[in-house]
């Protein structure tokens, strides 16, 4: 990784990249971590990268192993803390500094000379450490102080999927490094196994679709012949009801019709009995 990919990343897990120089060796290592073994890089449409884990089905933005060397950055934080405590246990060194800086500015070579007087020793001057590179992590409490700590960044480091991280946070945004954007055939591939996946997908779903169809097709079809079947039932039987009652009023009308003409008759005959008969004028000769 580049130094601007170191510092990055080192801003990313929390780092204060002027005070925790010390500590870029844990950002360095993040950066060549390698994925473990479940886990796979894979792309969205919008060509954004996450990491997929195949066994267990979970996606998360951040790189799995970026959780852990938060961790490990935080632990080294707090022992590098508690050591500086320990060397100035009641903070004189802080105090001494506060003094100094309100005191009036001296030249550099006034400091040079008051640090070799109150030293009594003679100062060797050497070339100074590049401020960009990392220093090696401090040996552990009981090592030997002439063994040579190991470089940072070298050997794999060898962890299990139980040290990563499991949850996935959708408000953070994974930090962009060379390992997330180099083009990886195992994306390509994945992507068109699912690219695969999706022809044969559309190609049942428009199958699918067209047998659908057909399928509503036939069925609105037999219900517009059962419904006119019906309809032409129901007519024929209207049409039938219709004639019957007609011709059952016709009929109680021609009864009712005979009925009255033999009730006229009758009177008629009554009439003419009850009346006296006339009396024809006599003619005169």
């Amino acid at each position: 990784p580049t130094e601007e990919e170191i510092l990055e990343y080192a801003e990313w897990i929390g780092m204060d990249v002027a005070e925790d120089q010390d500590l870029f060796w844990i950002a360095k290592e993040g950066l060549k971590a390698p994925l473990p073994a479940p886990w796979k890089p894979c792309q969205t449409a919008e060509e954004d990268i996450f990491y997929f884990n195949f066994e267990t089905g979970e996606s998360v933005w951040d790189h799995p192993c970026d959780e852990y060397y938060k961790k490990l950055f935080t632990e080294n934080k707090q022992k590098k803390k508690l050591k500086k405590d320990r060397a100035d246990p009641r903070g004189e060194g802080s105090k001494a500094d506060s003094i100094a800086a309100a005191d009036e500015p001296v030249t550099t070579e006034k400091k040079k000379k008051k640090k070799k007087k109150s030293s009594g020793a003679e100062e060797v001057v050497g070339p100074s450490p590049p401020p960009a590179l990392p220093l090696a992590p401090p040996p552990p409490s009981g090592a030997d102080p002439r063994a040579v700590p190991p470089l940072p960044g070298l050997g794999d480091i060898i962890r299990t999927s139980m040290d990563l991280p499991t949850a996935r946070n959708p408000g953070d945004r994974p930090v962009t490094s060379a390992r997330d954007t180099e083009p990886s055939k195992e994306v390509a591939a994945i992507r068109a196994k699912n690219g695969r996946e999706l022809a044969v997908l559309e190609a049942e779903h428009t199958s699918a679709l067209a047998a659908m169809r057909e399928q509503n097709e036939k069925v609105m079809t037999s219900t517009r012949t059962d419904f006119n079947r019906a309809l032409s039932r129901l007519t024929e039987a209207h049409n039938e009801e219709r004639r019957k009652l007609l011709a059952e009023h016709e009929r109680k009308m021609h009864e009712e019709r005979k009925k009255l003409e033999a009730e006229m008759a009758g009177e008629k005959e009554r009439m003419e009995k009850a009346s006296p008969p006339r009396v024809q004028p006599m003619q005169s000769h």
